[in-house]
């Protein structure tokens, strides 16, 4: 599937091609983030809700040392509390239930428990539900949810319940935030991926260049991060002369944003070299796929390599210079 993108920090890391499935620090929505519906008179209430608010930062430690197993107690033992201290629709117990249901689902990568996902999926259906009667559908808590449901849905490759979520989510951004808000263009190309995935090639094609057109020519890593996927979007059909520009913008802007040797300037070189083998522009391809395998030996991504190497053979017996993949092939060893 395509990789998602996110500008929420209160969202968890969404998938891609280069992400690993460690806990982060901002995997986590932050219990301070919801209202405070108790009295501050009332002590009994604010020692409780304290005492839930630092279980829920000894939860995050736990979880970014990587003790699963006691992390999980105390996010199931945070929304026990708040469950019993303010019901099952008070916003600080919705956020406790994304919470629970975020790291299960980081744990059910960690340990390829498919429980885990599936009782992280069911937690924030009931958030979402929630949020719905205590905020309203459009609330931006409630597109939060809605976006990390709809992350949830998409790595389980239930992708025909994301699309209308990622709608959803668009529509609702555009109307409390605007067209060109950050978190409605992250909504748009989310969208657009889903689409892309499900074979709406005209409808993604144009929310993708929307979200370039948003950027206003602005040469960040966002906008370049959106140029390679409208190029990739274009090569995987096959449309190379319409991929090109976008390929050559992303690695060029790659190069001076990011360096050489960043991972993401050399998988856009590989994408350029995978166009030039498309138009079978031979010399481009072969100069361009031995510049990003050489950048992966450097930095001695073997997963990398293995592609790279590939690529470079395949342009090797393509132009009759099969004896000349001995060499290329060695890079395997390293």
């Amino acid at each position: 599937m395509a990789s998602l993108s996110t500008q929420h920090d209160e969202l968890p890391p969404l998938p891609s091609d280069s992400e690993d499935s460690d806990f982060n620090e901002e995997s986590f929505e932050s219990e301070n983030d919801s209202d405070d519906h108790h009295s501050d008179s009332d002590d009994e209430i604010s020692e409780e809700d304290g005492t839930l608010h630092e279980l829920n930062v000894m939860a995050n430690n736990m979880a970014l040392q990587g003790n699963l197993e006691q992390a999980e107690k105390l996010f199931r033992g945070v929304l026990a509390g708040r469950e019993a201290s303010s019901g099952s629709t008070d916003p600080k117990t919705l956020v406790a239930m994304n919470n629970l249901a975020l790291f299960l689902q980081k744990a059910s990568a960690l340990t390829s428990n498919a429980d885990k996902m599936t009782e992280a999926e069911d937690l924030l259906r009931r958030a979402l539900s929630g949020y719905e009667q205590s905020r309203g559908v459009e609330h931006s808590e409630t597109l939060i949810c809605c976006n990390n449901l709809a992350q949830l849905l998409y790595v389980s490759g239930k992708l025909e319940d994301v699309e209308p979520l990622f709608r959803r989510a668009l529509k609702g951004n555009e109307v409390s935030l605007g067209p060109d808000d950050i978190s409605t263009i992250t909504s748009c190309t989310n969208l657009a991926r889903v689409l892309e995935d499900l074979g709406k090639f005209e409808e993604a094609g144009e929310l993708y260049k929307r979200a370039i057109a948003s950027k206003k020519g602005e040469m960040t890593s966002d906008t370049l991060d959106d140029l390679n996927d409208l190029a990739k979007f274009y090569r995987k059909q096959g449309k190379f002369e319409d991929a090109l520009p976008f390929s050559i913008q992303a690695c060029e802007g790659r190069r001076t944003l990011l360096g050489e040797n960043h991972t993401d300037t050399l998988a856009s070189m590989y994408g350029l070299a995978a166009i030039y083998i498309g138009q079978k522009k031979w010399k481009e391809a072969e100069a361009t796929a031995r510049s990003s395998l050489d950048g992966y030996v450097k930095l001695k991504l073997q997963d990398d390599i293995q592609d790279g190497v590939e690529q470079v053979v395949e342009i090797l017996n393509a132009t009759g210079r099969s004896d000349e993949c001995k060499d290329v092939l060695s890079l395997l060893k390293v």
